[in-house]
């Protein structure tokens, strides 16, 4: 099951009236319950248990993060959207710059925040050229998949 693959599931559970799911196949154990957080829906997940600690470290070496979706937040702006579920950093650290500000200029493929998930700093990028129009993504907080981090003209 590629993570695209784990993504729609997630979004059909989301949107399906069922409360709990469990799925198993070739040795993970996935469970996704609904349950009430602020007013919202929270997800929860049993983490892959590999056969070795090689074994799962290869296998985060070779799952890489996917780009950020892209969608048409309207006419004049678009979306970058979060690639996966976690914490949203708009600087490298607590003390440095934040990666853009609204009103700068960004190219395809700067570095506009990042998102920490499982311990690992994954980049989120420009999809294209454009200005810095908003960012609706608290820093620090987290984000879940799909959610629009900034917004570009």
């Amino acid at each position: 099951m590629e993570l695209k693959d784990i993504y729609e599931l997630f979004d059909r559970f989301e949107s399906s009236s069922c409360r709990k799911m469990e799925l198993d196949m070739n040795g993970a154990h996935l469970c996704l319950e609904k349950g009430e957080y602020n007013g919202g829906t929270v997800a929860t997940s049993v983490p892959v248990r590999p056969a070795s600690m090689e074994a799962a470290a290869k296998e985060i070496q070779n799952v890489a993060a996917p780009a950020a979706t892209v969608t048409e937040a309207s006419e004049e702006t678009i979306a970058v959207r979060a690639p996966l579920v976690g914490t949203f950093y708009r600087a490298a650290g607590p003390n440095e710059e934040p990666f853009v500000k609204e009103g700068q200029k960004v190219h395809k493929g700067d570095v506009v925040g990042i998102i920490e998930a499982m311990k690992l700093m994954n980049e989120v990028t420009a999809p294209q050229d454009g200005i810095v129009d908003s960012i609706p993504a608290e820093d620090g907080k987290m984000v879940e998949y799909n959610q629009i981090l900034i917004t570009l003209k």
